[in-house]
């Protein structure tokens, strides 16, 4: 019996496909088989980057490879953004940001050098962080009262520094929910934003404590507010922005894990478990308690979908504090 050429053709493209699939699962058996580079697009010593130091050293120990931490700065977080999105698509090279990279960042600007969703896979999120507003010790800011008493009697003269979206976001809206005007001032990472609000350069800072943690251990800088709903664990004192009479406030930081699009589901899914067992690390977990943060956990599908939902609830937020797209 003669098997007609399209038959012949179909069980051709069945056998090369199963193969590939096989060649996939080996692949990712046998993953990680050389080092990962994770590539924070934040500065050294933020949140981001001493999490993901924490995260590697416990990847290295349970898997024996060297997992490598890349620091690369720039334009709020895109330069080493965009360098993950166009690596090779084999789980080595992974990006490790917040919502203000994968988030915000959309809403900011129109010609944004990579697509958060189309370019990437969502691995896994790795935690929510609250923000803080933090002034100079030294300055005569005890309270958001006297933020705003001096933003409405000065307008536009008042500054806030931000490194990422998400700093600038929170400081937008708390001017937007506030009804004052505030001059945002740009720095390429955290730090330099901090070292210029402890030398008095600028007067208030957005931001988690495990960033602020160096200057708040030697009494130079001050939280006045929690830009959360609830009181934080770590800060029990510290009122939320609700309670100093700043309404409507409502921002959520998260940090997370990506790949770029394309990367294999089987060494996505290798990577969703390496980090989940990172994350138990004691350390880490002692860091995200001094930082008031909540461990996250989903599977790769249900991050996406949250990812994506972020992106829908903070359009009418965005519009509503007044940004303008650069």
């Amino acid at each position: 019996m003669k098997i007609p050429r399209y038959s012949a053709k179909l069980a051709c493209c069945i056998v090369l496909a199963a193969s590939v699939s096989i060649s996939t699962y080996a692949v990712a058996q046998q993953f990680p088989s050389k080092p990962i580079h994770i590539i924070v697009p934040l500065g050294a010593a933020s949140s981001t980057d001493i999490s993901a130091r924490l995260l590697a050293a416990s990847i290295t120990e349970e898997t024996g490879q060297s997992v490598v931490v890349e620091n690369r700065t720039g334009a709020e977080g895109a330069i080493g953004v965009k360098s993950v999105a166009m690596a090779a698509a084999d789980g080595y090279t992974v990006l490790l940001s917040t919502s203000s990279t994968q988030v915000i960042n959309t809403h900011l600007y129109k010609n944004l050098p990579y697509d958060p969703i189309k370019d990437f896979v969502a691995v896994t999120p790795l935690f929510t962080v609250p923000l803080v507003l933090w002034v100079n010790s030294d300055a005569p800011l005890n309270s958001v009262n006297d933020v705003l008493r001096r933003a409405k009697q000065e307008p536009g003269k008042l500054t806030f520094g931000s490194s990422t979206a998400t700093m600038r976001l929170s400081g937008e809206m708390f001017k937007q929910r506030a009804g004052v005007q505030m001059t945002n001032v740009p720095y390429r990472s955290t730090v330099a934003a901090l070292t210029d609000l402890v030398a008095g350069r600028i007067d208030v800072v957005f931001t988690d404590a495990a960033s602020a943690s160096a200057h708040v251990a030697g009494k130079r800088v001050r939280p006045l507010a929690a830009m959360v709903n609830s009181r934080m664990s770590s800060l029990p004192e510290l009122p939320t922005i609700a309670e100093t009479g700043v309404q409507g406030y409502n921002l959520t930081v998260f940090f997370g894990v990506w790949v770029p699009a394309n990367t294999p589901a089987p060494i996505v899914a290798k990577l969703n478990s390496l980090f989940a067992n990172a994350m138990k690390s004691p350390r880490l977990r002692e860091m995200l308690t001094k930082s008031g943060a909540e461990a996250m956990a989903m599977s790769p599908e249900e991050f996406s979908k949250f990812q994506i939902s972020e992106i829908e609830k903070l359009r009418p937020v965005v519009k509503a504090a007044g940004i303008e797209m650069q």
